[in-house]
C-alpha cells in the first residue's frame, strides 16, 4: 500500500516534468591567422580593419549578438592602423557585447616554443589588455587552431597565468570533451573541446550531427558553437544571422541563444558534473587526412632556419634580461631598458604564431620571419652588451693584463669552455690567459688578424658561478700551458672521458672512461636520407626509399689543440652538400657536434642517427617547463632541448640547439634535421643551416645524470667581455651608495638544491627601476624540497606572485636571511616570486 501511494505522489511530477532544455550558446568569432597564406601586413593592412570594421557594425544593427576576439596583436595593430575602430572596440567592451579572451600577445603553438616564451606570451598580452583595453583580467585560454600538440604542462603554465577555462579545437582525448586537465604539479584547468570547428558559417541542420555525439559523450545539456569566417578573418556577418533565424524556425532545433564566453564558462563551472580528468598531453590527433598516421610530424622540422633563429631569440632574451637587470641594479641612476626588452619580446611572440614556427605558412612569411628574428637577435645582443659593459664597469680590474671577464646565465657553478675576442694595444705573439689564481690555463687560438692584435680565442675555463661572472687576465708573453688531455692517434681521439674512434660513415666507438662503458651499440652519427610519400608541410610520411650520400674524402682531423679536436666529414647528394664535425672538448662530459646543410631537395628528410647502448630504456623528451615519456616507437615526437634514452644506471641523453623532432625505436635515437615539401614553400628551407648538438653519456636517470643542466649549457652558452682597467666604485647618488667595487669572481643570484633552477631575472614589467626583481624559479625533478635563494642584496620583501607578477592574495610569508631567503618548492613547480630592493 505504502508503494502505491509513493506512486500516485510521484505521478504529476512524472507526467509534468519535462527534460532540460537543449541549448547552444552562440559566440560571434574572427579566427585570424597572423600569417598563412599571405604576409603580416595584409593581417595589419586588410584582414584585420575589415574584419572589426564589419562586427562592430552587425553588433551596432543586432544589440542581442557577441563577438570574442583573442591575440593582442591585432589590437594593437588596430590601435596604431584605425584608432577611431579601437576606440568603438573599446566601447563595445565596456558595453559586455566584445569579448576580450586569449589573454596572449598571440594564439602561439603549443608545444614548440619554451615554457618561459608561454609565460610572456601572456604576461605581454595581459599588459596591453590592462593598458590599452581597460580589461584586467582574462579567465578564458583560446586556442582553437594549434595543432602540433599541446604540452602536458600547459594546464599549469596557464593557471598561473589566471587562467581557469581553456578553449581548443583540435585532438581531444577519446571520450574527453570537457575534462579537468591536471598537469605534473596538480594544478588544472577545465578543458572544453569545441564540438564543431572554428569559422563555421551559415549553419544549417547538419549541424547537430557533431552536436548530438558531443553530448552523448558530456551528458551536458548546453554547449557553445563559434560562428563567423575565419582564418582572414571574416566573422559573423547577415548571411550567419538569417541561416540562425531559418534555424530556430526548425523542428527538433535546440534554443540558440547569443551568449558571452563568459556566460557559457560560468555556467559550465556549476554544472553539477563530476568531469573526466586527463594527464598528459592532448592535441596530437588527425591531421590534414584522417588516413595519415603521421599526423603534424612534419611540422617538428619544416622551415628550420625559422625554427633555429627562434630557439636563439629564446635563449638570448632571457640572458641579456637577466644581465640588463643586475646591470640597472649596479647603475649609479638606474634605470631598466623596459621598452626594448618589451618590443623585441613581442616580435619574437608574433613569431611563435601556430602557423609560423610550425613552418606551415608561405614562403614570404618565412622573409619576414627570418627579418624579424635576427632583429630580435641584433637587439638582443644590444641589450646584454648594456648589461655586460655596467656590470664590468663596476670590477676592479686594476691587475696586470688585459681583464677578460666570462659570465654564466645559468643557476648553478659551471664549468665550460668561452670564444671570446682579445684587442692588444700593440702586435703579440706569444701571451698567457691567467685564472683568478694567476695560474695559466688552456686556450686555443680561432682566429688572429694579420697585425696580430686581434685574437679569437677559445678557452677552457670553470668554477663560473651561479648568474654571475669570473675575471681572467691574457698577459703577454708565453708561459707553460696545462698538460693537454686531448690525443690524437690514427682514427681515435681521446680526452679526460672518452675515447672515441670514427670510420667513413661517423663514429664507431665511443668509451666512456669514468663509467667503464662503450656508449654505441653501432654506428653513430650517421646520416639518412629518407624518401616523403606526401609532400605537406604538416605531415611526414616516409615512402620507405633511403637515397645515398657520397663521402667527399675521409674524415680528416682540421683542429687540434689543447682545448679541443674537430674531425670533419663531408657528404654530398644529387643536389645537396654536408659538413659534420665532431668536436671533442679536453674537460667536458659530453661530445659535440657542429653540422652544416647546404639543402637542395625535395620531399625527402634528413636525419641524424644515434644507435646507443641501453637496453630497455625509458624515451624522455623534454617539453615547456617539463618531461613527457615517448613509446619507443620510432615515429617523430616533439621535443626542446633534448630527448634522453635511460635504464635504471645509465642513460644517454642527445641535446641540440635548434632541433624539434625526434624519433626513438629500440636503442636507437634519430633527429630530423630539415625536410622539403612544396605545398606551401616550394623552396622550403633551401640553402645554408648550421647547428650544434651533443650526444651526454651519464649515470642514472635524467634527473640524477644532470641532463637538463646540460642541455641548457649547449643553449646558453657562457659570454665574454674585454673590460678595461678601473676601480668600481661610482659616486653616490642620493641615498643610493656606489662605494663599492665588484670582486674579481661573484655570483649574483644562485639556489643551493641542484633541482631547482633560475630561469629568468628580470625587472617586474612595465618597471623602469630594478628595485622590484621578479625570479622564475623550476623544480623539474618531481620533489618537494625547501630551496635558499641567495641575491646580491638583501631584500626588503620577498612575495609570491603569479606569472603575470601580481602578487597572491593570502600567500604565506617569506623568510628573509642576509642576503638569501627560504622558499619551499612542490613537486614540478614552476614558481614566480616578486623581490623588493
Amino acid at each position: 500500500m505504502k508503494k502505491v501511494l509513493l506512486l500516485i505522489a510521484l505521478l504529476p511530477a512524472c507526467i509534468f516534468s519535462q527534460p532540460e532544455e537543449w541549448v547552444l550558446y552562440m559566440i560571434g568569432n574572427a579566427h585570424i591567422d597572423l600569417a598563412y597564406r599571405w604576409r603580416w601586413n595584409e593581417t595589419t593592412d586588410r584582414v584585420t580593419p575589415d574584419t572589426f570594421v564589419g562586427v562592430l557594425e552587425m553588433l551596432d544593427k543586432m544589440p542581442e549578438l557577441t563577438y570574442a576576439q583573442s591575440q593582442m596583436a591585432l589590437y594593437e595593430s588596430i590601435e596604431k592602423t584605425h584608432p577611431q575602430v579601437f576606440q568603438r572596440i573599446r566601447e563595445k567592451i565596456n558595453s559586455g557585447q566584445w569579448s576580450v579572451v586569449g589573454g596572449q600577445w598571440a594564439e602561439p603553438d603549443a608545444i614548440l616554443p619554451s615554457g618561459e616564451s608561454h609565460i610572456r606570451q601572456f604576461l605581454i598580452g595581459m599588459e596591453y589588455c590592462r593598458t590599452h583595453l581597460g580589461v584586467d583580467s582574462v579567465d578564458i585560454g583560446w586556442l582553437p587552431d594549434a595543432f602540433c600538440g599541446q604540452a602536458l604542462t600547459l594546464p599549469q603554465i596557464f593557471s598561473g597565468c589566471g587562467i581557469r577555462y581553456y578553449l581548443f579545437g583540435r585532438g581531444a582525448p577519446a571520450g574527453k570533451e570537457v575534462f579537468r586537465w591536471i598537469a605534473p604539479d596538480s594544478s588544472s584547468v577545465l578543458a572544453y573541446h569545441l564540438p564543431v570547428p572554428y569559422g563555421l558559417t551559415a549553419p544549417d541542420a547538419d549541424l547537430l550531427t557533431p552536436l548530438r555525439e558531443w553530448r552523448r559523450i558530456t551528458g551536458l545539456p548546453f554547449a557553445m558553437v563559434l560562428f563567423g569566417e575565419g582564418d582572414h578573418g571574416g566573422g559573423p556577418r547577415q548571411t550567419d544571422i538569417e541561416a540562425i533565424e531559418r534555424l530556430r524556425k526548425m523542428d527538433r532545433i535546440p534554443t540558440l541563444r547569443y551568449a558571452t564566453a563568459e556566460d557559457f564558462f560560468a555556467r559550465l563551472a556549476k554544472a553539477s558534473t563530476a568531469w573526466p580528468v586527463h594527464f598528459g598531453e592532448i592535441g596530437r590527433g588527425v591531421g590534414e587526412s584522417d588516413k595519415v598516421h603521421q599526423a603534424w610530424m612534419g611540422s617538428y622540422t619544416s622551415q628550420a632556419v625559422i625554427k633555429k633563429l627562434h630557439r636563439n631569440a629564446e635563449n638570448l632574451l632571457l640572458t641579456a634580461e637577466k644581465f640588463a637587470t643586475i646591470g640597472s641594479m649596479l647603475q649609479r641612476k638606474p634605470l631598466f631598458p623596459r621598452v626594448d626588452f618589451r618590443e623585441a619580446w613581442k616580435l619574437l611572440l608574433r613569431n611563435q604564431f601556430h602557423d609560423i614556427v610550425p613552418g606551415t605558412s608561405i614562403g614570404d612569411v618565412y622573409d619576414d620571419s627570418r627579418r624579424d628574428l635576427q632583429w630580435v637577435d641584433q637587439e638582443g645582443r644590444r641589450l646584454l652588451r648594456f648589461g655586460l659593459e655596467v656590470i664590468g664597469s663596476r670590477i676592479d680590474t686594476r691587475d696586470a693584463g688585459i681583464p677578460l671577464v666570462v659570465y654564466n646565465p645559468c643557476s648553478w657553478v659551471r664549468g665550460d669552455v668561452v670564444e671570446a675576442d682579445v684587442h692588444f694595444v700593440q702586435p703579440c705573439e706569444q701571451f698567457t690567459v691567467l685564472d683568478t689564481d694567476t695560474e695559466p690555463i688552456a686556450y686555443q687560438v680561432l682566429s688572429v688578424s694579420e697585425d696580430k692584435q686581434h685574437y679569437r680565442l677559445l678557452i677552457a675555463v670553470h668554477d663560473i658561478p651561479s648568474i654571475g661572472y669570473k675575471v681572467y687576465r691574457v698577459v703577454p708573453h708565453h708561459r707553460s700551458l696545462p698538460k693537454t688531455e686531448l690525443f690524437v692517434k690514427g682514427q681515435t681521439v681521446e680526452s679526460r672521458y672518452f675515447r672515441i674512434s670514427w670510420n667513413q660513415t661517423g663514429l664507431s666507438s665511443i668509451y666512456d672512461k669514468t663509467l667503464n662503458r662503450e656508449v654505441l651499440a653501432g654506428s653513430a652519427n650517421r646520416l639518412q636520407l629518407l624518401g616523403e610519400s606526401r609532400s605537406s608541410a604538416w605531415d611526414l610520411v616516409l615512402s620507405g626509399e633511403e637515397f645515398p650520400l657520397q663521402a667527399i674524402g675521409r674524415p680528416v682531423v682540421v683542429e687540434r689543440g689543447p682545448v679541443r679536436v674537430v674531425v670533419r666529414w663531408q657528404n654530398t647528394t644529387t643536389s645537396s652538400r654536408v659538413v659534420r664535425d665532431l668536436i671533442l672538448h679536453a674537460n667536458q662530459p659530453r661530445i659535440d657536434f657542429a653540422m652544416t646543410v647546404d639543402w637542395h631537395e625535395s620531399d625527402r628528410v634528413l636525419k641524424a642517427v644515434f644507435p646507443v647502448n641501453v637496453s630497455g630504456g625509458r624515451a624522455v623528451f623534454e617539453q615547456p617547463y617539463g618531461v613527457i615519456e615517448r613509446p619507443l616507437d620510432g615515429m617523430d615526437h616533439p621535443a626542446q632541448n633534448w630527448i634522453d634514452l635511460s635504464e635504471s644506471t645509465y642513460g644517454v641523453a642527445l641535446l641540440n640547439d635548434g632541433k624539434y623532432g625526434f624519433d626513438v625505436k629500440d636503442q636507437t635515437m634519430r633527429m630530423s634535421i630539415v625536410r622539403a615539401s612544396r605545398d606551401m614553400d616550394p623552396r622550403m628551407d633551401e640553402g645554408a643551416h648550421t647547428f650544434h648538438y651533443a650526444l651526454y653519456p651519464h649515470t642514472g636517470d635524467w634527473v640524477e645524470g644532470r641532463v637538463m643542466q646540460a642541455a641548457l649549457q649547449l643553449n646558453q652558452p657562457l659570454v665574454s667581455l674585454q673590460e678595461n682597467h678601473h676601480i668600481g666604485t661610482l659616486p653616490d647618488w642620493g641615498e643610493r651608495r656606489n662605494d663599492f667595487s665588484l670582486a674579481r669572481r661573484h655570483s649574483f643570484f644562485a639556489v643551493d638544491r641542484d633541482q631547482v633552477r633560475i630561469t629568468a631575472v628580470k625587472v617586474q614589467q612595465g618597471d623602469w627601476s630594478p628595485n622590484n626583481v621578479v625570479l622564475r624559479l623550476f623544480e623539474p625533478a618531481g620533489r618537494n624540497v625547501q630551496a635558499r635563494i641567495f641575491c646580491p642584496a638583501r631584500p626588503k620583501r620577498v612575495i609570491a606572485a603569479n606569472h603575470l607578477e601580481d602578487p597572491i592574495p593570502g600567500a604565506a610569508a617569506i623568510q628573509i636571511e642576509r642576503d638569501a631567503f627560504v622558499v619551499p618548492m612542490k613537486a614540478n613547480e614552476i614558481r614566480t616570486l616578486l623581490l623588493e630592493f
